[in-house]
């Protein structure tokens, strides 16, 4: 699991988690979630994101979605904002992956 906070978080009150679980079919799946004290449909408290139920992007309004989410494995070992973008170091593919947003860090 990896987790940073948005680079001017006084002002955009932001924080990103990463993490891999394993789903009942025994893959393992990765999703990238935005939290903040003021809500919104990234990511609220009390949302239900579906596991182990359910895994993957909704669009009946019952579960909430991840802002980014791999079938592959990506085992976090540290996430970054530099110049607008998170970037997410990795352990098992010893890659660096670095994930767009948009001005308001609410879209890839």
């Amino acid at each position: 699991m990896g987790m940073v906070h948005h680079p001017d978080f006084p002002e955009t009150p932001y924080i990103y988690l990463m993490y891999t679980y394993t789903s009942s079919n025994g893959q393992l799946y990765n999703r990238v979630s935005r939290f903040t004290d003021q809500g919104n449909q990234a990511a609220e408290a009390g949302s239900n994101f579906g596991w182990p139920d359910k895994i993957g992007y909704f669009e009946d309004g019952e579960y909430a979605n991840p802002l980014i989410m791999w079938e592959e494995t990506v085992p976090p070992s540290g996430m970054i904002f530099y110049r607008g973008d998170l970037y997410v170091g990795t352990l098992g593919s010893q890659s660096l992956v670095r994930i767009g947003l948009n001005r308001d860090n609410d879209e890839i």
